[in-house]
C-alpha cells in the first residue's frame, strides 16, 4: 500500500522574521485549512491578548481545554487551545501583532501559532518558547515556494 506523503518531507526552521514572517504567514494561511492559538492557564495574560482574541473571534471555529497540542504535552496544568479557520483577514491580524514565529509567547501574546491541513494534519507546529518550528509532510512545489521567500529549511 503506497503511503500518500511518501514523496512529502519533514523540516525545521530556525527563524523567521520581518518581511520572510509576512509572507510566511500568507503561505501558510494560503495553504492551511486551520491554525491555532493557545491560552495557558499557568501562565499570565497580558492586555493585548484580549484584544488579539476580539479581532480573531469572527474567525474562530471552537475553543477546547487541552493539555496536548501540537509538539507541547503539559503536566499538571491545562490551556485553551483555539482554533480558527485559516481566512485572508486572518493574515493581517497575525502580521500585526508579532514580526517573528517565536513571537508567540504569553504573556504579551497568545502561544505557538500553528497551522493544520485537510484531513487535521500538523503542517506548521511552533514551540515559540523553546524557538522550535518544524513543517511537516512539506510537498516539492511548497518547499519551492518557501525557499523563493528566501527561507531556510532543515531535512529532518
Amino acid at each position: 500500500m503506497n503511503n500518500i506523503f511518501e514523496n512529502y518531507r519533514n523540516y525545521q526552521i530556525k527563524e523567521i522574521y520581518g518581511e520572510q514572517y509576512k509572507k510566511f504567514i500568507h503561505f501558510a494561511i494560503e495553504k492551511s485549512d486551520y491554525f491555532i492559538l493557545v491560552q495557558r492557564n499557568d501562565m499570565p495574560c497580558g492586555d493585548t491578548i484580549d484584544e488579539l482574541l476580539e479581532k480573531l473571534e469572527p474567525y474562530l471555529i471552537n475553543v477546547r481545554k487541552q493539555k496536548s497540542w501540537a509538539n507541547t504535552q503539559l503536566r499538571g496544568s491545562s490551556a485553551y487551545v483555539f482554533y480558527y479557520h485559516s481566512h485572508k483577514e486572518c493574515e493581517s491580524i497575525l502580521v500585526e501583532y508579532a514580526n517573528n514565529m517565536f513571537d508567540w509567547q504569553q504573556p504579551r501574546l497568545l502561544e505557538d501559532l500553528s497551522f493544520y491541513k485537510e484531513e487535521n494534519i500538523l503542517w506548521v507546529s511552533n514551540t515559540a518558547h523553546e524557538e522550535e518550528l518544524y513543517m511537516e509532510k512539506v510537498s516539492n512545489e511548497e518547499k519551492s515556494e518557501l525557499r523563493m521567500m528566501g527561507i531556510r529549511l532543515k531535512h529532518i
